[in-house]
């Protein structure tokens, strides 16, 4: 609001005010400012904005900015842009920026791009770079490339690289080699190096080096026979290394035969490591005859160690006969351990007769032979001992049967083979049937056999208890059992508490959710019982009942309900996607991966299968152009020959010639031909050329011509005359080609009925000229006219007698 105020003190104070608060005008403020006035002020004498909202221009501001104005703003008087939305040009900012501009970035008047993305150049980016710069940059203003891709030179990089350049590199300039494939000299890397130079000087082509098995100046002279992998020196033709068994500068020795592995010094043809058995500096020396394996030392032939029976430096001294397996030290030659009856470092000397084995060092007895004890082994042991102590003469060990100190008490009546423990008596086990430490106390009642750990069967009669030694029932069996130890229940019982069974498949634990495999029915089932269940599930689940007022069939045991298996066995297959008993894979084409249990036919297919196991591939059914379950679709893109995928509608094989990509949508740029294949010549101007025959749109460069510009200069005299010439000589070839194909039908057509009349069928004759005779007849002509069909006349004329005949 514009207000003037004058303030009087007349002892009152008075307010006048000029102007309207902000939203109004008027000459009474009594209309308010337009809507879109910013802040809503405008002029109080004509309502006009002073300024705009955001997004709106005009004297009422009520016309909208142009759509693509930054921020939504333009000028109030004429509605231009100040500047314009990313990707926007123009007064009105309502043209896109060329569609290559880096950043989609473009200048605001005239939409020239500031750069240009990768791959283009020109003032609109609308230019392609050449398609063989290096990451695809060039020049945005001329289009010359920065650099070439490997294999490539010249300022747009449209030539190749010579052909022996290493790794295709070349100046960008002038198209010359940095270094040369090996076998290739030249500034260009066209010429050849001698024959069996490996390299040669770039500039001068000398053989820098040879190829394997040559040296010499022009690697002219073959290395020695016997330098390993035929490399010798350049200069001196000496081996690098020699072949092994070989030794020498030029590897003309042989190494010792007794080398291992035949590997000798380079130089001097000394061994490293000789063989076993050998020694010496060049192996040729055997080691002594009884070196443990025949080993000894390199150097002076002493073994390492000698054999069982010998000592001595060379093993050549036998350790003395009384020394424990004849082993001494290789050295002194002193027994480690005697033979019993001997001591002494050497064994030399007896033990005392009564002695089993006496010390070593003093030949005091350690153990007396039987039955003697004692310090000198000269007491008698008592009478039963097997054994004795050596000093007290206590039985270490008694006869059969006996037992204690002196072996003078009888081991208990019971004792397994009558043997128990020598202190104390008691039997180390009982005989069958008996228990106890002495083992004399029966079985429990119900138990028998050796350590009472059998059962009885309990059906014996009237129910007495089995024999405690053998568990024989001794009064025989109750009337329903039978066997040796009456364990066999009799069979008609049995099958009649078996009878009435159900079988049920099922995914959880309840019969009424599964399907019903197996009824028995009114005839006793026998005890070993086979059925096939065919379904799924988790659970194979076994049912049998007795219930009140039911009767039941004769046989049927009806006390109570038995489950009595002894043993269930289930064959199946542990996964899905299979069928029959060998559990084999369902076909490969079963939707789902399922297919019927028993012989293994699809529910249904995948889609582009059918028949009954799916193996037929409905693809070629469709026609040309078309795809889908039910061939409803047109193939997406522009496939060679029309011809997509039967399921995708991709094209499979190749595109039409100008397209490519995947789905060959895309048209070919700086190529031509069946999937861009091809690309344009480089004699076309701008390398623009027509993309599906490869003709150059824009014209020819460097004097060519022609539609792919591949023909050189030539006069236009010549021209004229070859133009003459073709139109003149076209006609007379022409007609001799008709009047040539014309003979050919006519002598075609002669031989075919020849054929007919001769008893073999041209099928290419069949489908025109065979209908029209009354003996040949119905016969089925296939796509290959090659085949030929015997027919057999019958004697008997008939109105039909030859037909139902095929070709396969």
């Amino acid at each position: 609001m514009n207000l003037l105020i004058f303030l009087y003190m007349l002892g009152l104070s008075i307010i006048t005010t000029y102007g309207c608060f902000s939203s109004e005008n008027g000459t009474h403020c009594q209309k308010p400012c337009p809507l879109n006035c910013r802040y809503n002020r405008c002029y109080m004498q004509n309502g006009i904005c002073l300024s705009c909202n955001p997004g709106f221009y005009g004297n009422n501001c009520e016309l909208v900015c142009p759509t693509n104005c930054r921020d939504h703003v333009c000028k109030m008087q004429t509605g231009m842009c100040f500047s314009c939305r990313h990707g926007y040009f123009g007064f009105a900012c309502d043209i896109l920026c060329p569609s290559h501009c880096r950043d989609n970035a473009c200048d605001m008047q005239i939409g020239t791009c500031s750069s240009c993305n990768f791959g283009f150049f020109g003032n609109k980016c609308n230019y392609p770079c050449p398609v063989n710069c290096e990451e695809n940059k060039c020049d945005m203003q001329v289009g010359t490339c920065t650099s070439c891709k490997p294999g490539y030179y010249e300022s747009k990089c449209g030539r190749p690289c010579p052909t022996n350049c290493v790794s295709d590199a070349c100046d960008m300039q002038i198209g010359t080699c940095s270094s040369c494939k090996p076998g290739f000299y030249g500034f260009k890397c066209n010429i050849s190096c001698l024959k069996n130079c490996e390299t040669c000087h770039m500039q001068e082509g000398t053989c820098l080096s040879c190829k394997p098995g040559f040296y010499g100046k022009k690697c002219e002279i073959s290395c020695p026979v016997h330098c390993q992998d035929s490399l010798c020196n350049m200069l001196n033709g000496t081996c690098h290394r020699c072949m092994i068994q070989y030794y020498g500068n030029n590897c003309e020795f042989s190494c010792p035969q007794n080398c291992i592995d035949t590997i000798c010094d380079r130089q001097m043809g000394t061994c490293s490591v000789c063989k076993n058995g050998f020694y010496g500096s060049k192996c040729n020396s055997s080691c002594p005859l009884h070196c443990t394996e025949h080993r000894c030392h390199m150097q002076n032939g002493t073994c390492f160690s000698c054999n069982p029976g010998f000592f001595g430096n060379k093993c050549e001294l036998k350790c003395p006969m009384n020394c424990v397996d004849k082993s001494c030290h290789m050295q002194k030659g002193t027994c480690f351990s005697c033979k019993p009856g001997f001591y002494g470092s050497k064994c030399e000397l007896s033990c005392l007769p009564s002695c089993e084995t006496c010390q070593m060092q003093n030949g005091t007895c350690l153990s007396c032979k039987l039955p003697f004890y004692g310090g000198k082994c000269d007491i008698p042991c008592p009478t039963n001992c097997l054994r004795c102590d050596l000093l007290t003469g206590n039985c270490l060990s008694c006869q059969i049967g006996l037992y204690g100190n002196k072996c003078n008490f009888l081991c208990p009546q019971n004792c397994e083979e009558n043997i128990c423990y020598i202190q104390s008596g008691f039997c180390k086990s009982c005989d069958p049937g008996w228990r106890g430490s002495k083992c004399d106390t029966n079985c429990a009642a119900g138990w028998y056999g050796s350590g009472c750990v059998q059962q009885c069967r309990g059906h014996c009669k009237h129910s007495v208890p089995c024999n405690h030694v053998t568990g024989l029932c001794d009064n025989g069996c109750s009337d329903e059992w039978k066997g040796t130890f009456c364990e066999i229940e009799k069979e008609m019982r049995q099958r009649g508490r078996f009878a009435g069974f159900s079988i049920y498949v099922s995914n959880d634990d309840k019969t009424n959710s599964g399907s019903l495999c197996y009824r028995d029915g009114g005839v006793l089932p026998p005890l070993n019982f086979t059925t096939e269940c065919v379904g799924y599930g988790r659970f194979i689940m076994y049912y049998n009942e007795r219930l009140n007022d039911v009767t039941y069939p004769d046989g049927f045991q009806t006390t109570n309900v038995h489950t009595e298996l002894c043993e269930v066995t289930i064959q199946g297959c542990a996964q899905s996607g299979v069928y029959g008993k060998d559990c084999a894979l369902c076909p490969t084409n079963c939707q789902h991966n399922t297919c019927d249990l028993k012989n293994g036919m699809c529910f249904s297919c995948k889609s582009g299968f059918m028949g009954p196991f799916c193996r037929i591939n409905t693809s070629s059914l469709c026609e040309v152009g078309r795809y889908g379950e039910m061939c409803e679709r047109k193939c997406i893109g522009n496939c060679k020959d029309s011809i997509c995928n039967r399921l995708t509608g991709k094209c499979d094989a190749n595109c039409a010639a100008g397209w490519n990509g995947s789905l060959c949508l895309e048209e070919c740029f700086g190529s031509y031909g069946e999937n861009c294949q091809h690309p344009c010549s480089h004699q076309c101007l701008d390398l623009k050329c027509d993309r599906v025959s490869g003709r150059c749109l824009t014209g020819c460069k460097n004097g060519t011509h022609g539609e792919i510009c591949d023909i050189g200069n030539t006069t236009e005299t010549e021209t004229s005359v070859n133009q003459r010439f073709s139109s003149e000589s076209f006609f007379p070839w022409l007609i001799g080609v008709c009047l040539a194909l014309s003979i050919m039908f006519i002598a075609g057509v002669s031989i075919c009925l020849w054929r007919v009349k001769s008893k073999k069928l041209a099928l290419s004759c069949a489908f025109v000229k065979c209908a029209e005779s009354d003996l040949y007849t119905n016969a089925d002509v296939l796509e290959n006219p090659s085949n030929y069909q015997e027919l057999t006349r019958n004697t008997e004329r008939n109105p039909n007698p030859y037909s139902n005949t095929a070709v396969h």
